[in-house]
């Protein structure tokens, strides 16, 4: 009987042991695989690790359960290809004396490897504190402490401990974004000073003591954010100019790049900047057009294990933000320039440039509503790539043939046979839509267009009439009066830039698509042959 009650109380023990342990670490008892796509991330930051061959992305606890109290901190996803992601891992956690609030998120977290330690910089807020300016119209209410802090680690996965029991920036500055720069040797931090303080924020650069738990002298101004052309100025807070998440790269010219981000003509951005020296110290000069311009931004560089450059930034700047991979080059100039994107789930993605996109037909990102009639890839040797997408089965040709509405045709956009297309716009506004298809009859030459899920009335009804067993851009719409259609009506209306999806739905089965164009041009020529 002792026996038998000493067996229980071990049980009740051990289920005990695991519910508490169920509760005080929900997340790290089960961890999430994701795909980059599905992860929300603001300012991500990528380190990859040589030696277990492993990148981790850090980013801000947004939702995560495993913090005590609501408490913020920092966390991190494990990936070895970048796409496929598990996580998220927590690293470090507000609270237990940490001077920052525990409810405010902490911003920009990144990791340096130095002298055989993990370096991670960050940057909290306590809006308790409130801190001083010199400016007209400026709520005090905003001028709040804010500063990066340093913490440190032996292995990339944390835990991470603050090196100093203060932030490393001066305290009675309002600054974030606080990243690592080594030059000859002897460790920088090199910060953002914020602009709700100032006006016009300003890129600063300090020495470390060699452990970086403690600065060696006041702080030097770099630049501030209006020596860029580029920078637009923000209506928050009285106004101001945005200094954001510097970055640096050495060209083979042996000069300095730095990439950072404020905010341009279309939202937020990244720009690039160049110190003729070859220093920290510069002077900088700034190059007047942004290297990525469609509100996105906040870069950081690394190199993948087979050795590409590549910039993380996250975009759109609010919203549906995700991280944004990009491989990029040095050109002749020794500046930097994309190369193309690592794209999202792996699926196909145009970029507007100019206000013009020109895309595949074949390059969809994925295909609905294929229930009743599918899109099917063909090939030709007229077409461009000598591919096409075909609605198939087709079962009216003539207009003798039988019309069954909803199954092969369908007058109501998005109902039938949705082919979607990633398209990421650098410049809102009107853009007009061609269409290079191939028609053989009357009974298979007429499309839908829509963007992003809704299907606007300038989208319906793409109409073929000219250009007969040939390939045919065209842009009309079919209208009672006018059944060849009418120019200039068919177009779609980008609001803001950032990824977008273009799509197209079946009107009548049999119809041929080669590709599409978008083009903020009314007056664009398709250049089509003769009849």
């Amino acid at each position: 009987m002792v026996a038998a009650k000493n067996t229980q109380l071990i049980v009740l023990k051990t289920c005990l042991f695991l519910f508490i342990l169920h509760i005080c670490f929900p997340v790290s008892a089960r961890q999430n695989n994701l795909k980059r796509s599905q992860i929300y991330i603001r300012d991500p930051f990528i380190f990859p690790d040589l030696k277990s061959k492993t990148y981790y992305m850090y980013s801000s606890s947004y939702n995560y359960n495993g913090m005590p109290g609501k408490r913020m901190g920092v966390t991190v996803y494990k990936s070895k290809d970048l796409e496929n992601w598990e996580g998220p891992y927590k690293v470090f956690e507000t609270g237990n004396g940490f001077w920052a609030d525990t409810t405010h998120g902490c911003w920009a977290p990144e990791v340096h490897e130095f002298n055989g330690s993990y370096f991670l910089f960050t940057t909290f807020t306590n809006s308790k504190i409130k801190l001083q300016h010199q400016l007209t119209n400026r709520p005090d209410s905003v001028v709040t402490r804010r500063a990066t802090v340093i913490l440190k680690s032996n292995s990339p996965e944390g835990p991470f401990l603050p090196v100093s029991s203060k932030a490393e920036t001066p305290p009675e500055w309002m600054a974030l974004d606080g990243t690592l720069m080594v030059e000859n040797g002897k460790p920088y931090m090199v910060f953002c000073r914020e602009w709700i303080q100032v006006k016009d924020g300003t890129l600063e650069m300090v020495p470390l003591k060699n452990d970086l738990s403690e600065l060696l002298s006041k702080p030097t101004t770099l630049f501030k954010a209006t020596a860029a052309p580029w920078v637009r100025g923000l209506d928050l807070h009285g106004g101001g100019f945005v200094t954001d998440g510097p970055a640096f790269y050495k060209n083979k010219k042996g000069q300095l790049l730095m990439l950072w981000s404020s905010f341009a003509k279309n939202g937020y951005a990244v720009g690039q900047a160049v110190s003729a020296s070859g220093k920290l110290n510069g002077p900088w000069k700034q190059i007047a057009q942004p290297l990525f311009d469609g509100d996105g931004g906040h870069p950081s560089l690394f190199k993948t294990f087979d050795g590409k450059l590549i910039m993380s930034i996250h975009q759109p700047n609010k919203g549906n933000i995700r991280c944004r991979l990009f491989e990029i080059i040095e050109n002749k100039t020794g500046l930097l320039q994309i190369q193309s994107e690592l794209q999202l789930d792996n699926k196909p993605m145009a970029y507007e440039k100019d206000g013009y996109v020109e895309m595949e037909a074949e390059n969809f990102a994925n295909q609905t509503k294929d229930e009743k009639r599918k899109w099917h890839l063909q090939t030709n040797d007229s077409a461009s790539g000598k591919k096409y997408m075909m609605i198939l089965p087709d079962t009216r040709k003539t207009h003798g043939d039988s019309l069954y509405n909803g199954i092969n045709f369908s007058n109501k956009a998005g109902e039938m046979a949705v082919l979607s297309y990633n398209v990421n716009f650098a410049t809102p506004g009107r853009y007009y839509v061609w269409v290079r298809a191939m028609s053989t009859g009357s009974e298979d030459n007429s499309v839908h267009v829509g963007i992003n899920g809704n299907w606007p009335e300038t989208g319906l009804r793409m109409q073929w009439c000219a250009g007969k067993n040939k390939w045919w851009l065209e842009s009309k719409q079919r209208t009672q009066k006018e059944h060849c259609g009418v120019p200039y009506q068919i177009y779609l209306d980008i609001d803001k830039p950032g990824l977008h999806t273009v799509q197209f739905s079946m009107r009548e089965d049999g119809f041929r698509m080669d590709k599409f164009l978008l083009t903020l041009n009314r007056d664009f020529k398709p250049g089509n042959e003769p009849d």
